[in-house]
């Protein structure tokens, strides 16, 4: 959905930042 609450997207994007900090790849 384009309408996605900011609210929702940062929590999105800090879950994925936490993810990307926990990959072994990196």
């Amino acid at each position: 959905d384009v309408c996605v609450p900011l609210s929702r997207l940062a929590e999105c994007i800090s879950r994925s930042k936490v993810e990307l900090d926990a990959s072994p790849l990196l």
